[in-house]
């Protein structure tokens, strides 16, 4: 049986130069069933107090839950907007 297809999307985030961004929200499309996503690890080099001002991307990677084997997984980008203090 061929695996089904689940994108899963970082959420675009904001934070103000000097603090720190907590990275936790995402989106998935494709889940069926009751399989689901419990967690998705987030990073970004914007996240640190010192990013300077712009955009970085957030990238999405390891996603776990239940069923995910299930599933052939591609992960998007998002978008975190450092904004002036």
């Amino acid at each position: 049986m061929n695996p089904a297809a689940l994108t899963i999307t970082a959420s675009n985030a904001a934070k103000t130069y000097g603090a720190v961004a907590t990275l936790t929200q995402f989106t998935t499309s494709g889940l069926v069933n009751t399989d689901a996503v419990s967690a998705v690890t987030l990073s970004s080099t914007g996240a640190a107090a010192t990013a300077a001002v712009g955009t970085y991307p957030i990238t999405a990677a390891s996603a776990t839950g239940t069923g995910l084997t299930n599933y052939t997984i591609t992960y998007n980008n998002g978008t975190l907007t450092v904004n002036p203090a």
